[in-house]
């Protein structure tokens, strides 16, 4: 199924050959840049999606070492991600923030005050899953590594990633994933999923003020950044796996889905 991840202010160093602009149409419909959607977010580029996995592992030859054992796996993943994880110091932007959780602001759902957790998506991936049972504490645990010189509208933080710490262990250290908002072409919902993928990371921002979490409108050269928020948790499914996520809603109209609720993450210092 055509997919796309969103990726905020790319540079040449943060995207592969394969993310690289394309001003003309590509048959191969695996590179385009999108300009003109009518969105206000910040710009997407779009590129054909494997599922959280490579597609080789549909072959059982493949997929038999793996249910071994766990170390098996962990092995694999390592091995799988090597690169990613020996160059992931050039996702790290220079400042690393105090340990926090990401705790949503749902009004008077249900929902409210529910924490993100991060879930099985797949061979060394995880999804931003919401789970109304883990208030209080019980979420995952997370960082944000920033650059203390980058822009950003006045009373937020300059732009960074969110990072996640995996108990895979490697020889750099445990395994780390990135925030990245995916979503398919059929819906204007993307699901954020943490991937341990080189350069892949869509980047965000929080409010000095209510540490709310937001993107960035860079959609205009020169114009002055403006915080965008459009989270939603929506059930739904995105590659393999059907959760609660932590939604970010592609346009400024309502979720395709029905099965949203509005909610504001905020992050929570541990």
């Amino acid at each position: 199924m055509p997919a796309f991840r969103i990726y905020t202010s790319p540079t040449e160093r943060e995207l592969p050959a394969l993310y690289a602009p394309a001003s003309h149409n590509d048959a191969s419909g695996s590179r385009h840049h999108v300009h003109g959607l009518g969105l206000s977010a910040p710009i997407v580029y779009i590129r054909r999606l494997l599922p959280p996995y490579p597609s080789f592992f549909s072959s059982s030859a493949a997929l038999k070492p793996l249910k071994q054992s766990q170390s098996t796996l962990s092995t694999y993943i390592m091995k799988l991600f090597a690169p990613a994880i020996a160059t992931l110091a050039g996702v790290a932007l220079g400042d690393l923030s105090a340990p926090f959780r990401i705790v949503v602001d749902a009004g008077s759902s249900s929902w409210d005050k529910a924490e993100v957790g991060a879930c099985h998506y797949g061979a060394g991936f995880n999804a931003m899953c919401v789970y109304q049972d883990e208030k209080g504490g019980k979420g995952s645990v997370f960082t944000f590594n920033y650059t203390t010189n980058g822009q950003a509208p006045s009373g937020w933080t300059p732009e960074g990633v969110v990072t996640y710490e995996t108990s895979i262990s490697t020889p750099h250290g445990p395994l780390n994933q990135t925030l990245v908002l995916e979503g398919t072409l059929l819906t204007n919902m993307a699901a954020g999923v943490l991937s341990p993928a080189e350069n892949e990371f869509t980047r965000v921002g929080f409010s000095d003020s209510t540490q709310e979490i937001a993107l960035y409108d860079r959609s205009v050269d020169g114009q002055t950044l403006t915080p965008i928020k459009r989270w939603y948790i929506c059930n739904f499914r995105s590659g393999w796996y059907q959760y609660n996520y932590l939604t970010w809603i592609v346009g400024a109209g309502q979720p395709d889905e029905h099965n949203c609720v509005p909610a504001q993450p905020k992050r929570v210092f541990v």
